[in-house]
């Protein structure tokens, strides 16, 4: 058969192919909780991650559409699309995502400060200027400096998940 005759046609949810000169066509629905969803749009690699690389979520699909309401939505929705959700949708959105960004934002916050407290403690073990730094914490840091250091850059999806739950934001992990 020529090229000609057939067209593809790929779209969100699925894949289909048509053949113009026997009027058949074939679909192929791509799951929409698919770990090789992208793969399967995309061919045998995706992003430079080969379909044999993909792993198993951690998290179920419940768990994770709520991670991902918590986590991510305030970010990749608009006003209106926020505003337009179901209401327990956007109870998660509006008001628990910004309660686990404040957690969050904690977190990262020690995080970090630790890790500068540890460096300047190796780089300079006796200077008391340093120790004395290291001793008075960063509560007035905070007020001059923002931290735009990315919470994801600093540990897993695994670890962030466990955190949440151990604060009460996320129900326990499996």
């Amino acid at each position: 058969m020529k090229k000609e005759n057939k067209s593809i046609t790929v779209s969100k949810n699925k894949i289909t192919v048509n053949y113009h000169d026997t009027s058949k066509h074939f679909t192929y629905v791509i799951p929409k909780d698919s770990p090789t969803r992208d793969i399967s749009l995309f061919g045998k690699t995706f992003k430079g991650t080969k379909a044999s690389e993909i792993k198993k979520d951690f998290l179920t699909p419940q768990q994770r559409e709520l991670f991902d309401d918590l986590v991510y939505a305030k970010n990749r929705m608009t006003k209106s699309e926020i505003n337009n959700l179901p209401l327990i949708k956007k109870y998660r959105v509006k008001v628990l995502s910004k309660e686990v960004e404040k957690v969050l934002t904690t977190w990262k916050n020690e995080i970090v400060y630790s890790k500068i407290d540890s460096l300047l403690l190796k780089l300079f073990p006796k200077s008391p200027v340093v120790k004395q730094l290291v001793n008075v914490g960063y509560e007035d840091v905070e007020d001059l400096y923002k931290n735009n250091i990315s919470i994801h850059s600093l540990v897993s999806e695994t670890q962030i998940a466990q955190y949440l739950s151990d604060k009460g934001l996320f129900p326990k992990l499996n």
